[in-house]
C-alpha cells in the first residue's frame, strides 16, 4: 500500500517539471502600461495557442506553458499589432 501511494504522489509530482511559465508586461512606446491588451500564446512546434488580456498594469501570464518555442502576440485596438517570436520556455 506505501508503494503504490508514493507513486500516485510522485507520478504527478514529476509531471509538474516538464512546464514553464510566460508572463510580462505590455508597454506603449512612451513606457506607459497598456491595460487590455489581448496576448497570445502560440507553440511553433504544434500552432496550438492561448489568450490572456492584460490587467490594470498591463501584466499577464501563462501559468503552465510546456518546454518549447512560441510566439507572443499583442493586439490593442488604435495600435499596430507586435509580434515576438523564438520565445523558448526551458526548465531549470
Amino acid at each position: 500500500l506505501l508503494t503504490t501511494l508514493f507513486l500516485l504522489v510522485a507520478g504527478p509530482a514529476w509531471a509538474q517539471f516538464d512546464t514553464g511559465a510566460v508572463l510580462g508586461t505590455v508597454r506603449d512606446t512612451s513606457g506607459g502600461v497598456l491595460p487590455g491588451v489581448t496576448v497570445t500564446l502560440t507553440s511553433a512546434d504544434t500552432g496550438i495557442s492561448s489568450t490572456r488580456t492584460t490587467d490594470d498594469g498591463g501584466n499577464y501570464e501563462f501559468p503552465t506553458v510546456r518546454t518549447g518555442t512560441y510566439s507572443v502576440t499583442s493586439e490593442l485596438q488604435g495600435f499596430s499589432p507586435r509580434a515576438t517570436t523564438g520565445v523558448k520556455v526551458d526548465i531549470g
